[in-house]
Formats: C-alpha cells, sequence, structure tokens
C-alpha cells in the first residue's frame, strides 16, 4: 500500500504531472477511468450507457451512489473527459 499527500505540494505527484489534476490547491487522480486504460474518453462513456439504469457499484458508478445514472457522465466525467490518469 502505498500514500501520498498530495496537499502537501505537486512534488508529491509521481509521473507526469499532466495527468493529474488540481482540486482547489490540491493534487489527486481524476476520476471517468470506467475500463481502467488510463484515459478518460469516449470508450468510457459506452461502458456507461451499457450499464446506465443499473443500481449498484458497478464500474461506471463513477459517484459511487450505488446507482449508474446521469450522475456519474454529466456531473464527473464530463469534467475529466480527455484527462490521463
Amino acid at each position: 500500500m502505498y500514500t501520498y499527500d498530495y496537499t502537501i505540494d505537486s512534488s508529491q505527484v509521481y509521473g507526469e504531472k499532466a495527468s493529474y489534476k488540481e482540486l482547489v490547491y490540491e493534487m489527486g487522480n481524476p476520476v471517468g477511468d470506467i475500463n481502467g486504460d488510463g484515459l478518460i474518453d469516449m470508450t468510457d462513456k459506452t461502458i456507461w450507457r451499457s450499464e446506465a439504469g443499473i443500481e449498484g457499484y458497478k464500474c461506471s458508478d463513477i459517484n459511487m451512489n450505488a446507482q449508474v445514472d446521469n450522475k456519474d457522465l454529466n456531473e464527473v466525467w464530463i469534467n475529466n473527459f480527455s484527462y490521463s490518469c
């Protein structure tokens, strides 16, 4: 298990800083990489579509509210589209 304290400063970020998103002066990995390939792209949206409307903690339940719905897509995935993680 690895623990990184991103609140210290961006020097704690491992790898290219372009793959991280600043979150009000803090660093972290953006969410939305549904298939785990390191990219938040249209492939992830395709998977979300196949699981949309399903209850439970599915891969496409990005906000972890036990429901794959528009909130996952509109409030999380769209904001992180094109980031790598």
